[in-house]
């Protein structure tokens, strides 16, 4: 595997998120639980810096517990550096 750096994190990392709704459905009184994955790489997010500058918000914010959780703390000086980079 190669190696996450500074260079490469815009290619080598993705952004994956969630919408996750709750809609009622009529009549029966049901929940319908709907969730809508989306995996982005990062350099979609450096093509609009004040994007990158507000996930380098995001990930500064973040306990160290739950980047450990989410497996970002191998890569997390390489990452902050590239959208430190590309928020300019």
């Amino acid at each position: 595997m190669e190696r996450i750096t500074a260079a490469n994190a815009g290619t080598m990392l993705y952004l994956r998120t969630e919408r996750q709704t709750l809609s009622p459905l009529p009549g029966s009184g049901a929940v319908l639980f709907g969730i809508r994955v989306r995996v982005h790489p990062i350099a979609q997010v450096g093509s609009r810096p004040a994007a990158a500058s507000r996930l380098a918000a995001a990930v500064r914010s973040l306990p160290d517990e739950m980047l450990h959780d989410k497996s970002v703390l191998p890569f997390r000086a390489a990452l902050l550096a590239w959208l430190d980079r590309t928020a300019r």
